[in-house]
């Protein structure tokens, strides 16, 4: 496992250090004792194996950071078969496939594997084991535990759940753990709606444990819990919600000058490579970082993603035309053209640009997207109220984009919001949720990882949530009953 270089961080709010050994273990073996986190050391070393988890080619370091873009209209495979792109041929017939058991695996286990880790290090805490640390100290760790816990349910929710919208969330989402789990204990799934409603309350209680400290690896303080749980509200359509949390995260944060939207001119390199930590980074309110001693190397999506290195995800044809509409917008940057005319992803462009990328950082939450979560929650929530504000967080990133641009009040529409989102967050691992969410209806005209041109794509697509593994189906056989519709369960 990855060894986090934290040696210059020096008198910050909290410092984790090195992962502990008894993470390295894949699910469901090797989970910590109670006696393993005895100390504040042992505890932040679990912290630190947590942020670990998200690391993981299989997690955000590449294969779930790519899954949301991939899977929409708006990044392709290239068919290369250097790399593992066909696994996104999803044969919902055959649910042993290598395709399934591969990536379905690794998205069930990961945020199952983070679950049950956090819930360890919550049981230590709560059970007053670490006597070494002051309460402020332990109340950080602890929301960082929670909050990432909450985060790996919403992650796993989000691949195997249909969206809320579709059915108010009676259908099977993730499995929750919020305890240690007992040796022979087998939960179920619970449904969408009650999952989000965990999601939430987690959210809700680490907010107030965690430090306001901006973390020198960028990894989440209570500023980024708080977009967070934003991010959730949306999913979950409780949009009025949506928009007073973003909303207010947004207002203190312009009061307090800790985090800040990027400017035009900085935009075309504000996600390019820096090896000592990005506390500079105005946006970055949770990101993967990577170090030139640790980083995913050929398996990451800045190497997958550039035509120096395998050039494995193009640029869709769709977005291409898509982006055209807008030739002053400063986000036209972040594509590129290789030799033969392709496009390609340029947003990740490691230390220099035109060089295969081994080293980059990957935003997981940014400031850009809060406003676009109150843009979207307010023209679709309930009060009325909230449009003005909501008009004019939209038009912050557009006028940020494109200094010339706005949106006018009656062109102020979800397509709209959701465009916006799509020029913002190309790359970022949204767009497929977002469409699928919202209900909306696409259609793939290439790419090789759905097996034909021209699919019809929406929320009733056979395919649009991933199987449970079937793995999981010997040692709990219950589970079958909650499979999700079209795929096998032996």
């Amino acid at each position: 496992m990855k060894k986090i270089i934290i040696s210059f961080i020096v008198g910050v709010a909290l410092t984790f250090t090195s992962c502990s050994d008894f993470l390295d273990t894949d699910p469901p073996t090797g989970l910590p004792t109670a006696s393993a986190i005895k100390t504040l050391v042992d505890a932040e070393g679990a912290i630190n194996g947590l942020y670990d988890i998200l690391q993981r080619n299989t997690y955000y370091n590449h294969y779930f950071m790519i899954y949301g873009d991939i899977r929409g209209d708006d990044i392709q495979s290239d068919g290369s078969t250097q790399i593992s792109y066909h696994m996104y041929t999803f044969n919902h017939h055959s649910a042993n496939a290598t395709s399934i058991t591969t990536m379905s695996g690794r998205f069930w286990h990961n945020p199952m594997y983070l679950s049950r880790n956090a819930s360890r290090i919550i049981e230590v805490i709560d059970n007053g084991v670490i006597t070494d640390a002051t309460q402020m100290r332990l109340d950080n760790i602890k929301g960082h535990a929670i909050a990432l816990r909450a985060m790996a349910h919403f992650d796993q929710v989000k691949v195997f759940g249909y969206p809320y919208k579709k059915n108010n969330g009676s259908s099977w989402g993730a499995i929750i753990i919020d305890h240690v789990l007992a040796e022979d204990e087998l939960p179920l799934r619970s449904t969408v709606d009650q999952t989000f409603d965990f999601i939430t309350r987690e959210l809700e209680l680490a907010i107030p444990l965690m430090s306001t400290a901006k973390d020198p690896l960028n990894r989440m303080n209570r500023y980024g819990a708080r977009a967070l749980l934003a991010r959730a509200y949306l999913y979950w359509e409780k949009n009025d919600k949506a928009f007073e949390v973003a909303s207010e995260l947004i207002e203190d944060l312009k009061s307090s000058g800790v985090y800040r939207l990027y400017t035009n001119e900085e935009y075309p390199k504000a996600f390019s490579y820096n090896s000592q930590g990005t506390n500079y980074d105005p946006e970055s309110l949770l990101e993967v970082f990577n170090t030139p001693a640790d980083n995913p190397g050929r398996d990451g999506t800045g190497y997958m993603a550039t035509p120096g290195g395998y050039g494995a995800i193009m640029v869709t044809s769709d977005f291409k035309n898509f982006i055209s509409q807008y030739p002053d917008d400063i986000r036209n940057s972040v594509i590129g053209y290789w030799s033969n005319g392709a496009p390609y992803l340029y947003k990740y462009p490691g230390p220099q640009y035109g060089t295969a990328v081994f080293d980059n950082n990957y935003p997981l939450i940014r400031l850009s997207e809060v406003y676009l979560i109150a843009a979207e929650a307010a023209i679709k929530g309930s009060n009325a109220a909230y449009q003005t504000r909501g008009l004019e967080y939209l038009n912050d990133i557009v006028k940020r984009g494109d200094p010339n641009s706005s949106v006018a009040a009656g062109d102020y529409t979800l397509d709209r919001v959701l465009d916006e989102r799509r020029l913002e967050l190309i790359g970022e691992g949204h767009r497929y949720f977002d469409l699928l969410r919202n209900g909306k209806t696409y259609q793939r005209t290439g790419g090789y990882h759905y097996g034909a041109a021209n699919m019809v794509i929406n929320w009733d697509f056979e395919r649009c949530v991933l199987p449970i593994p079937l793995d999981q189906f010997k040692p709990n056989p219950a589970l079958k009953e909650q499979q999700n519709p079209g795929y096998l369960t032996e």
